[in-house]
């Protein structure tokens, strides 16, 4: 077919214009790179390999093929796809030994490179393993020289055997070695070998990875913006660092931190020294990591230095005294920085908006000197200064926690009270160590020691009343018994109510023992260690909540027990004083209403619901007892659709009869004495005998239905009792009904 453009001059124009602009962007393929590869004194270097890269495009791969160098060091690499004229890198990795390189080509065909010389280097080896002897891969190896910085490595990572061997410039050097998993959620935690002297090729052996895992959360500001350059760190319980990698907060305030596996504290610190707003650290307690974990949100609050200097009372400054601080309301523990005083005892401390309580404590050596607590109000402004701080001297209260096997109990709350007032004495971090031990300088005096363990220890509080310490006194071992963890939340509707009061009580005596009293945190948690026992324990819920308290009554805890609180959904208390008692023809239950707001009450017997009443009642009428048998009754309050536990009673409804109704139809007639005549002759039964016994002599006899015969047709006396209405009877004989 031919096509014809004559007639149509403005077409033919546009088209060939066209084609003239897309002249110069034709693609091409089939083009050759060539050359040689070989080393610094111009021997061949055989095995190795090319790449080809457009600049446009650098992370994608160029088809081609002869893309690897011969025994004589030669190439000739055909490109197998369309590319444009341009710019383009060629990747020279040649096998371990020698240093890679890249050349920039501009390509618009054929071209030859001519020699590629490549220097020499050091070839490192190794493998790496897991903790159970697995190969891992991938692992990526990187480099940093003392003095040459970080190095660009060829063959840095390990194959599928664990194996790498990799080749670096031949410097030497003292050099830092980083292995890590280049994955997106690795499972071993990165080494780093430091101060690597390396003078020639060097086998490195066998590199074991530990488990790891990655933890996650967010920041945020008071004000709920994205807090971005936040730096994490952690410490095991000897203080000792872990070491974390890309451990900053990102613009979104997002983290995402590889930590090993372990027990760690972990804490958030603002470290731009450029920025115009300091941030109070915040502090992850004893955060066991043994798999991916989500921290969820934390909220960072702004911080104002305080500043000053520690003496003694001779006026001699205190180096190492150790800072902590609390908020005064709750008792919730403040991230300090900075919190030791350096050698003139000067101190500078950050601290958030609030009433706070900040601890002074004296160096673990040296004289014997008193804790020092100072109530804060922090307000928006300047540094402020506090002057000089004096540490009083005092005398020494020490000992060690321990179990019933002589074991130390680490990490035990100690608190003390005047025995006098009762008042605790102002200490906070007097705790004691992961050893059991504790000591502190107090005043001289009489006091009496509690000791509470932590939380999951397995171990219940104690108390010592009434030592007297006029001087330097060691308690030596102090002996803690098993104990039970009572811990839960208390919230409304889904929603954390912190500030909730919490008072654990004897039923029998109503004294709440000194650690019975705690509040929940503000995400509305609560834990404590009790001696096992029963207990009332009460939620009182804020003032200014609007919601009602809380009472759990006659607790039993043998075993720890989490028992969560919902103040806007409260399961309503059974009422008590429960009684049943069978009246004639019908069982009455009488009971207390423990609470006030009951909206209605079901009656069960049997399990089955025999009536539901108002939740004002408290009593009850089954006028359709089963006589005769136990019948077991329950009576259940309701409210807000959740029932109470049920209170519960069982009782015998006696049987009824009509005297003389030997039928018995409930009537007596001629049909009566006829039917005792026939039971006395043996020619039929009788099911109730106490009915047949019209005289009630306590025995069926001839006299019977002479009785019912003279009652009926002659002058005889009514029947006894129970006649002529159905009821039990009253005289006790042998006979009965069936």
């Amino acid at each position: 077919m031919e096509l014809r453009m004559s007639g149509i001059p403005w077409l033919r124009g546009l088209l060939l214009g066209s084609l003239l602009l897309l002249a110069p962007q034709l693609e091409a393929q089939g083009w050759v790179i060539s050359g040689t590869v070989s080393d610094a004194v111009g021997s061949p270097i055989p095995q190795a390999d090319l790449d080809l890269f457009n600049d446009l495009a650098p992370s994608v791969h160029i088809m081609v093929s002869g893309d690897t160098t011969g025994l004589d060091g030669t190439f000739s690499m055909t490109i197998l796809e369309a590319v444009p004229v341009g710019a383009f890198s060629l990747q020279v990795d040649p096998p371990p030994g020698f240093m890679s390189t890249t050349l920039s080509l501009s390509l618009s065909g054929n071209i030859d490179v001519g020699v590629i010389n490549l220097g020499s280097g050091w070839i490192i080896s190794g493998i790496v393993i897991d903790s159970t002897g697995a190969p891992l891969t991938p692992i990526d190896i990187d480099m940093r020289g003392t003095n040459t910085g970080w190095i660009d490595l060829t063959g840095d990572f390990t194959d599928a055997a664990g194996n790498f061997a990799l080749t670096l410039p031949a410097l030497v050097d003292e050099y830092r070695i980083v292995f890590s998993m280049s994955t997106p959620t690795p499972t071993v935690f990165p080494l780093q070998l430091n101060d690597v002297f390396l003078f020639g090729n060097t086998v490195l052996g066998t590199i074991v990875l530990t488990p790891g895992f990655t933890v996650t959360g967010s920041v945020i500001d008071d004000t709920g913006a994205p807090l971005s350059g936040i730096d994490m760190n952690a410490t095991d319980d000897l203080g000792l660092a872990a070491g974390l990698f890309n451990d900053d907060t990102d613009l979104n305030g997002n983290f995402s931190v590889l930590f090993p596996a372990g027990t760690w504290v972990a804490d958030l610190r603002s470290v731009d020294p450029a920025a115009t707003q300091e941030w109070v650290p915040h502090t992850y307690p004893q955060m066991l990591v043994d798999g991916p974990q989500d921290l969820g949100t934390v909220q960072m609050f702004p911080g104002y230095h305080f500043f000053g200097a520690v003496i003694d009372s001779t006026g001699n400054p205190i180096a190492a005294a150790d800072f902590d601080a609390e908020y005064s309301a709750t008792g919730i523990p403040i991230t300090i920085n900075n919190d030791a005083t350096g050698i003139t005892g000067q101190f500078d401390v950050l601290l958030p908006l609030g009433s706070i309580l900040l601890e002074i404590d004296p160096p673990p050596l040296g004289p014997v000197l008193q804790t020092v607590i100072l109530p804060l109000d922090v307000t928006v402004g300047a540094p402020l200064d506090l002057g000089l701080i004096v540490l009083p001297d005092g005398v020494l209260l020490s000992g060690r926690c321990i179990d019933s096997t002589g074991l130390p109990i680490g990490l035990v709350d100690v608190e003390l009270f005047d025995t006098a007032t009762g008042a605790r004495y102002p200490t906070i971090h007097e705790n004691g160590a992961t050893d059991g031990t504790f000591s502190f300088a107090i005043d001289p005096g009489n006091y009496d020691l509690m000791l509470i363990p932590p939380t999951g220890s397995g171990f219940g509080p104690s108390l010592q009343s009434g030592l007297s310490v006029m001087a330097s006194t060691d308690l030596g071992d102090l002996l803690m018994g098993p104990g039970v963890q009572l811990s839960g939340s208390v919230t409304s509707a889904g929603v954390a109510q912190p500030d909730v009061l919490i008072e654990i009580s004897d039923p029998a005596s109503g004294l709440i023992p000194p650690w019975g009293t705690l509040i929940t945190d503000p995400l509305g948690q609560y834990s404590v260690s009790l001696i096992p026992a029963t207990y009332n324990v009460n939620f009182i819920a804020p003032v200014t909540s609007g919601y009602d308290d809380h009472v759990e009554t006659n607790l039993p805890l043998v075993t720890d027990l989490i028992l969560d609180i919902d103040f806007a959904i409260q399961v309503p208390a059974a009422v008590t004083s429960l009684l049943c008692d069978a009246a004639d023809l019908n069982i009455d239950l009488t009971w207390i209403n423990a609470e006030t707001d009951y909206e209605m009450i079901t009656v069960f017997r049997e399990g089955v619901i025999l009536g539901q009443i108002a939740g004002t009642e408290t009593q009850f009428t089954d006028s359709s007892p089963l006589v005769g048998i136990p019948a077991l009754y329950e009576v259940v309050a309701t409210r807000d659709g959740l029932s109470s536990d049920s209170s519960s009673c069982t009782v015998t409804a006696p049987i009824v009869f009509v005297r003389c109704d030997a039928s018995p139809d409930g009537l007596v007639t001629i049909g009566d004495a006829v039917a005792i005549l026939t039971y006395m002759f043996g020619q039929g039964p009788l099911s109730c005998l106490d009915a047949a016994d019209c005289n009630d002599s306590g025995m069926i006899n001839i006299a019977d239905p002479v009785a019912l015969l003279q009652f009926l047709f002659v002058t005889g006396s009514p029947p006894p009792a129970p006649y002529p209405a159905a009821g039990v009877d009253a005289t006790a004989d042998s006979l009965g009904c069936s």
